[in-house]
């Protein structure tokens, strides 16, 4: 009793081996042929943007300036409304600062075409180029030329606080009308342009286009 029980104990184990090799076997043929069968545009666009991302992640712009910044006012508190004699107070510095200009490489977009085996063209969407908010200002460069606090009115904390973000706003002002945000869309094509070709070679057809808020 105990030999037969031992042969079909035998038995059940190698039929267990048996559907587990069939199983691997199965398994192994499924992922050889999901892998032949794969898309490989995927495939080619996660490679793009993998090779563009970092590229496209330094081409920034900084643009550095030096601002005057004034300030005058007079002590007009009163009931009359009038400027009170030895009350007018005055202010004159000038302060360094950086306005980068980046693109938000995340959010681009990428689709390649091939013709058979070979990438023929990619298309690439991107972002365009964006000020970075808020501007930087180096306190430490502040130079003061001229300050004088008038009688029961001086130069506050408020004053200066105002007078630096008076200087942020113009100075993105400045980088609107200057034409910086189309040279940075410009100068990103031009650099991303260059690593495709590099890579996949001249004759790839790169088509731009922008995401347009």
């Amino acid at each position: 009793m105990a030999l037969k029980l031992t042969k079909t104990m035998k038995n059940v184990g190698l039929g267990a081996l048996a559907v587990i090799v069939l199983l691997l076997v199965s398994a192994t043929v499924w992922n050889v042929s999901a892998w032949m069968n794969r898309d490989t545009s995927v495939d080619t666009s996660r490679s793009i943007r993998e090779e563009i991302l970092p590229v496209a992640k330094l081409a920034t712009y900084e643009y550095n300036f030096t601002q005057i910044i004034h300030h005058a006012s007079t002590n007009n508190d009163n009931w009359f409304k009038i400027d009170l004699p030895f009350s007018d107070n005055k202010f004159i510095a000038t302060i360094e600062g950086v306005a980068t200009i980046a693109v938000d490489a995340e959010q681009m977009e990428i689709d390649p075409v091939f013709e058979g085996d070979k990438l023929a063209k990619v298309g690439i969407k991107l972002p365009h180029s964006q000020l970075q908010q808020p501007i930087a200002l180096d306190n430490g460069s502040l130079q003061v030329y001229e300050q004088r606090d008038g009688f029961f009115n001086p130069v506050t904390l408020d004053d200066y606080n105002g007078l630096l973000e008076l200087t942020q706003e113009e100075q993105a002002a400045k980088v609107q009308e200057s034409g910086l945000l189309e040279q940075s869309d410009e100068r990103l094509q031009e650099l991303i342009a260059h690593q495709v070709h590099s890579i996949y070679g001249d004759d790839v057809q790169i088509d731009f286009s922008f995401i347009e808020a």
